[in-house]
């Protein structure tokens, strides 16, 4: 995902975070779905926790969906759900902070989910992710300078771990 290939091969196995190879017209046991809307059992919060209010808007979804299935329940997906999400609804204003926020959101997840070590691959995936949107952004014309600024700060709060944004908020998630 950091290197944009996924999106260069979108059909292919590079292209896996989106999701490129599976059928969307097949309900399927899946790992993750999309947090702009899911539904969650009621009967399982007691036992898996509610969002961890520690993600802003990105990766709670995914911290939820793992939680469950670590809890012994299926994540499903089911085509005939029928929801419309205008993709960036939330976001588009404030782009920088977005960016900013989905590799806070990235770093707490990874380290919340696979400990302290991912800090160094984790950093360096960000930077990948950095040079990779910013020659697209470059070469395309398409708000250079803005991008460059979202993911240079976006790598910076990973590389430096800034408290501010990692602080307890009193979440009731288990993990």
């Amino acid at each position: 995902e950091a290197s944009g290939l996924g999106r260069i091969f979108p059909e292919g196995r590079l292209n896996a975070y989106r999701m490129g190879e599976f059928d969307h017209r097949t309900p399927a046991s899946v790992d993750q779905v999309m947090g702009a809307f899911f539904l969650i059992r009621a009967s399982i919060v007691p036992e898996v926790g509610t969002l961890d209010t520690r993600f802003f808007m990105y990766y709670e979804e995914v911290d939820y969906c793992l939680r469950a299935r670590a809890a012994g329940y299926t994540v499903f997906f089911e085509p005939a759900a029928r929801v419309r999400h205008l993709g960036g609804g939330s976001s588009n204003r404030v782009r920088v902070l977005t960016i900013r926020r989905t590799m806070r959101s990235m770093h707490h997840y990874f380290r919340k989910h696979r400990g302290a070590w991912v800090y160094f691959p984790l950093a360096i995936i960000c930077a990948v992710d950095a040079v990779s949107h910013s020659i697209v952004a470059l070469a395309t014309g398409r708000r250079p300078l803005e991008t460059m600024k979202a993911y240079g700060l976006g790598l910076w709060d990973v590389l430096t771990v800034k408290p501010s944004w990692q602080r307890k908020t009193g979440a009731t998630s288990r993990a």
